[in-house]
């Protein structure tokens, strides 16, 4: 199994864009442990198509990539699954603010 994660900017265009080394630089990548958890498919297991597809759509449903990648490879005699992640850019905050107020003595809750 071989898990590859990129940041938001592919490494070619990072060095020759400013603002794409800075994005990168201020961005945390996503640890390969996330994808791994998604995964249907582990070391040893038989290989069926239909759990890397759905491993595929379960990756890209967290909305955390831009691509999702997942592929086999001939490593000599063994087949490896590559996974390969480009993580996504969203501008989207979550800031969030509630007060509740106690009842005054003599009024109606």
């Amino acid at each position: 199994m071989a898990i590859v994660t990129f940041d938001i900017f592919p490494p070619d265009q990072a060095r020759a864009n400013p603002f794409g080394r800075l994005v990168n630089a201020l961005h945390v990548r996503t640890r390969a442990w996330v994808v791994r958890n998604e995964l249907l498919v582990h070391v040893g297991d038989t290989l069926r198509v239909g759990q890397l597809e759905e491993t595929e759509r379960n990756l890209r449903r967290l909305g955390l990539f831009f691509r999702v990648v997942i592929d086999t490879v001939r490593d000599g005699d063994r087949l490896v699954v590559e996974v390969v992640t480009s993580d996504g850019w969203t501008t989207n905050g979550d800031v969030g603010f509630s007060s509740t107020r106690a009842p005054s003595r003599g009024t109606p809750a």
